[in-house]
């Protein structure tokens, strides 16, 4: 009988340790590693990023094969470098971003003249693209200093 108590007793610590070593391990196995809102910005706005590259991407390629138009390729980049002028950390990465931005919308706007001068886009659709443009500069030169010199195409 003191057998079976000895062996039932053996049984419980083992069972007991088993279980503890199982719970420490899971522990040390999903570590609650709590990020902080910043962080949690930088993951969506990277995820972001990818997404409207490989959008831009996909739809360069289909405009180069005929199968999308100039104006979705345009919006597409348009969407993608909004979303890294957002997300842009430093003075000079936006600064660079916004020449793109302003290259894009230039484009756009070179492709709506041609498109109303065929009839093929309403004056107003040529207004925004062209007030979209002046958006871009404008934006550009406000994080530019007040006493610096610019080119024409800014």
């Amino acid at each position: 009988m003191t057998s079976r108590k000895f062996l039932f007793a053996a049984l419980l610590a083992f069972c007991a340790t088993s279980f503890a070593s199982a719970l420490i391990a899971d522990d040390t196995a999903k570590p609650t590693q709590k990020k902080t809102v910043e962080d949690r910005i930088r993951e969506l706005e990277s995820e972001r990023d990818e997404i409207l590259q490989e959008r831009f991407e996909q739809l360069t390629a289909s405009y180069e094969n005929g199968k999308a138009s100039l104006d979705d390729m345009l919006n597409a980049e348009h969407d993608l470098l909004n979303a890294r002028l957002e997300s842009s950390a430093t003075k000079s990465k936006r600064i660079a971003t916004l020449r793109q931005l302003i290259k894009n919308r230039l484009r756009m706007e070179q492709y709506r003249v041609a498109s109303f001068a065929q009839g093929t886009c309403e004056r107003q659709v040529l207004l925004a693209a062209r007030a979209d443009t002046l958006n871009a500069r404008i934006a550009l030169l406000r994080l530019l200093p007040p006493h610096a010199t610019v080119t024409k195409k800014e």
